[in-house]
């Protein structure tokens, strides 16, 4: 008898390895996605342009309607991870994410455009981090194997533009752009397809909870309606600000290829960032990581802002690693908060304003640009970004007055 549970426990070790190999296959899946999804557009961007005879802000016009209806569809979504299980919901994702890179092949003029742009903004809700943190917090909804899920998960999609921006731009430059497309779509198509339904087959918790547990969800509670401002303030800063880094960094005297150099390795400090998150859990309290994550993501943009030389350098380190850590601490805090039952729900309800705030950031911050230079706008960002702080230390503490918490 008391080999019983010994026995039982390694029989949970085991099922947890496999789901964590699991894990693996969807985090290269995400990369894969985010990459031809997302990614591939801003390569292809000024070739659209030229070709279509329309100026390169009809095209950023058209992301940002992207951006903007992925987030509409967001609380939606969310729902239908809970109802339905993750398993319809990334199979969409790959189906429709492969017709719009297909329709997007095809564009002839800037309304066909438009459509297509409005129907990969449908994909990006259904194929990319949402559904995924969905679904590991479904194959782990009680396991401390939680946060190591969304680490790898994270840390390998995070090389997402590392690898397919290159791809994309060779693959432009030899074959085109329109050819390149109807090759990511076939890529969406085969790959992210058949691996999605691999997975979801393979493993039994990809089921779904049924309408019971998400009908009783309700509204949002205050603590949830503040988080969500809080990271929808801190998408609003950090999308606008590496949009326009390369050109902040230009107003510094730095040469447009040093620029470049720079403006990437915040996004390349995403990853490291993330590697953190485990001891920084063991560090901190619950209530206080998102609060200081986002006075660091402050930090680093002041320095951003007004440092030059190696101070830059670290500055612009500080808040790429900062806003990657940002991403992987908003899956586990919803999680814990609110459980796996009804984490699709809560989830696309708080991430809506942040998916809302980014479709306006890049407008927003030209705006600002139009009457001062980047450092200067840059400067009033970080202080939305202390402002977010706050109202997560407000949420946090709300959540903690609440006599229906859920700690897991």
């Amino acid at each position: 008898m008391l080999l019983a549970p010994a026995a039982g426990e390694e029989a949970t070790d085991r099922h947890g390895e496999r789901t964590m190999v699991s894990v693996a296959f969807l985090a290269t899946d995400q990369l894969v996605a985010w990459g031809i999804l997302y990614y591939a557009f801003n390569v292809f961007s000024p070739f659209i342009a030229r070709d279509l005879g329309v100026s390169e802000k009809v095209t950023a016009a058209a992301f940002s309607l992207c951006l903007l209806v992925s987030g509409l569809l967001g609380a939606t979504v969310g729902r239908w991870l809970d109802r339905k299980g993750p398993r319809p919901v990334l199979l969409w994702g790959a189906a429709v994410g492969s017709f719009a890179l297909a329709g997007l092949g095809l564009v002839r003029t800037s309304g066909s455009l438009v459509a297509v742009m409005a129907l990969l903004g449908g994909a990006h809700a259904l194929a990319l981090y949402e559904p995924a943190f969905a679904t590991v917090v479904r194959w782990f909804p009680h396991d401390p194997k939680r946060s190591r899920g969304l680490l790898l998960l994270t840390c390998i999609a995070g090389f997402a533009s590392t690898v397919f921006i290159p791809v994309a731009s060779q693959a432009t430059t030899k074959l085109g752009w329109r050819a390149t497309a109807l090759g990511l779509s076939a890529t969406a198509l085969v790959l992210c397809f058949s691996l999605r339904w691999w997975l979801t087959s393979q493993v039994a918790d990809s089921r779904p909870f049924g309408s019971r547990s998400t009908l009783t969800l309700g509204r949002p509670p205050l603590s949830a309606l503040l988080l969500g401002v809080s990271f929808a303030l801190q998408a609003l800063v950090s999308t606008g600000v590496m949009v326009r880094l390369i050109w902040h960094i230009q107003e510094k005297s730095v040469s447009l290829a040093m620029a470049a150099v720079l403006a990437g390795l915040a996004g390349a400090s995403q990853v490291p960032g993330r590697l953190l998150m485990l001891p920084l859990n063991r560090l901190l309290p619950a209530g206080a990581r998102i609060p200081v994550l986002l006075c660091l993501h402050a930090l680093g943009l002041v320095g951003v802002a007004a440092a030059t030389g190696p101070l830059l350098v670290a500055a612009i380190v500080l808040f790429g690693a900062s806003g990657g850590m940002m991403t992987l601490a908003r899956p586990s805090v919803v999680a814990t908060w609110f459980g796996a039952e009804g984490f699709g729900t809560r989830n696309g309800q708080i991430v809506t304003m942040g998916f809302l705030a980014r479709a306006g950031s890049p407008f927003l911050l030209e705006v600002l640009h139009a009457r001062m230079s980047y450092a200067r706008a840059f400067g009033l960002l970080s202080m939305v970004l202390l402002i977010a702080a706050a109202v997560a230390a407000a949420a946090f503490a709300v959540h903690a007055r609440a006599p229906t918490s859920i700690s897991r």
